[in-house]
């Protein structure tokens, strides 16, 4: 997503919170991508890519890397997702 790509610099910044960096990206990403999803048929592989954008998302917003090597579950805690 381009709006995505757009926010590097916001989620790489020192200056916000990590809860301002999570309401921009319910509000500006989550919300873009339920409205854009609202019309494609629900499959596995689908809701599977979803979820790996998100992650990848929430990962990057904590500035966690694959070195990190922090599991799934513990991405979300940190970010209470």
């Amino acid at each position: 997503m381009l709006l995505h790509r757009r926010l590097d610099n916001v989620w790489r910044s020192s200056t916000l919170s990590l809860k301002i960096k999570l309401d921009l990206y319910t509000y500006l990403i989550v919300s873009t991508a339920i409205y854009a999803c609202e019309t494609w048929k629900s499959t596995v592989r689908i809701r599977q890519k979803l979820d790996v954008f998100h992650q990848c998302n929430l990962r990057q917003i904590l500035g966690v890397t694959w070195r990190d090597h922090m599991s799934n579950i513990e991405v979300l805690k940190r970010t209470g997702q």
